[in-house]
């Protein structure tokens, strides 16, 4: 593409999508820019651009040091048709660019096109550990690599992302083995993968309550990294799910289920963010046990809805049907107790938060409520599974 230095001599290409190109997107792309340097080249548009960039967004981000008061709202037509590193996504749903990229994600980071300056705030500072978690994972070990063709960038093959070590490249294969003999290996295999950093929430929150720092910076960094290897395990089985006419469900309703399994990873990610936004983040001994519960609640929604992806198998050799159909429908109905019971709990927890206003101050309560809220996302990403797979046995 005529101006742009993507591609050459190392340097990142990244595209940031959301609605009106308004405010997420045009302060992620300032904030790539800005940390990227030199070595990153950053892009925003939007879905449905509302041809101005927010005003609460210019101001928070000339707060930071950058003026966005020239930039304008752009279409999905105006951004340069080329490959890009990564394409993240925020809240576009459907609409979002079908764009080649090595990396595609979505953020779960909520439009604050009509909040408060506080929260616009919260938002911009959200986005700028994901864009500096999204970075470093681009540009790890570029400088001593010496260029674009640092073995710490994943290996392609056939045009797909694969981890790089024996191990990883295992994995990838034992994948590909699973396809054929059913799509619903697959699916449990990333569904054990996403897992992984969820089952690090609760000791993260023990040691980010108990105020051991340096131990929840591990977990952090430890939950990281699980939900980055959960995202390459996702990418691989999108690009070789079979798009045979004998795939015993309709591969759309796969790439949903698997959707929704990410969710859960990607969530894991958000909180460990948010909590760790603010360094002095504290909270009354009295109500850890009300956020350590809401944590447990969640997570054993979670692990429901594994058992509900485990049965899939089952639900194949008996063509969906049967006293194993039944027996799914059961525990899909106990993931939705357990996401109400969840809900219920959420909203007592808030209660008792806004209580404490005055001793909490008004950034504490509002980051503790993101991180209620996130959490209990948790249960309803785990609801969604279930209900996904009781669309597919309707049809």
């Amino acid at each position: 593409m005529a101006g742009s230095a993507c591609g050459r001599s190392g340097i990142r290409c990244v595209l940031f999508v959301c609605i009106e190109n308004s405010c997420r997107s045009q302060m992620a792309e300032a904030l790539a820019r800005m940390i990227g340097g030199d070595r990153i080249e950053a892009f925003s548009a939007g879905s449905r651009p509302s041809g101005r960039v927010n005003p609460r967004a210019i101001e928070v981000m000339a707060e930071a040091g950058c003026d966005l008061s020239a930039h304008r709202s752009k279409s999905l037509a105006g951004i340069p048709p080329r490959r890009y590193d990564a394409v993240i996504s925020m809240g576009c749903g459907d609409a979002c660019p079908a764009v080649p990229a090595r990396i595609r994600e979505d953020w779960d980071i909520p439009d604050p096109a009509t909040t408060d300056i506080g929260e616009v705030r919260a938002v911009r500072d959200l986005l700028r550990a994901k864009v500096e978690s999204l970075l470093a994972r681009l540009l790890d070990g570029q400088e001593a690599g010496g260029g674009e063709t640092s073995t710490a960038w994943p290996p392609m093959m056939h045009g797909r992302m694969v981890r790089s070590g024996d191990a990883g490249r295992e994995k990838m294969r034992t994948i590909l083995d699973l396809f054929g003999q059913s799509p619903f290996r697959a699916l449990q295999r990333h569904m054990d993968t996403v897992l992984e950093p969820v089952d690090q929430v609760r000791p993260f929150f023990e040691a980010f309550l108990a105020g051991d720092a340096e131990k929840a910076r591990t977990i952090r960094k430890r939950i990281l990294k699980l939900e980055h290897e959960a995202d390459l395990v996702k990418n691989e089985i999108r690009d070789h799910l079979p798009k045979s006419y004998f795939l015993p469900v309709d591969r759309r309703d796969l790439l949903a289920l698997l959707h929704q399994q990410d969710r859960l990873a990607d969530l894991c990610e958000d909180i460990v963010i948010v909590a760790t936004l603010k360094a002095d983040l504290t909270l009354p001994r009295d109500l850890h046990p009300a956020i350590l519960e809401e944590v447990d609640l969640s997570l054993e929604a979670c692990v429901l809805a594994r058992e509900v992806i485990e049965r899939l198998d089952e639900l194949l050799e008996t063509s969906f049907g049967g006293e194993e159909a039944a027996r799914v429908i059961e525990l899909i109905d106990r993931v939705s107790a357990k996401e109400h019971e969840v809900d219920k709990h959420a909203y007592t927890t808030a209660r008792q938060l806004f209580v404490r206003e005055q001793e909490l101050g008004a950034v504490d309560l509002g980051l503790w409520q993101k991180l209620l809220q996130l959490v209990g996302r948790l249960a309803n990403a785990a609801e969604s599974i279930g209900d996904h797979v009781r669309l597919m046995l309707s049809r």
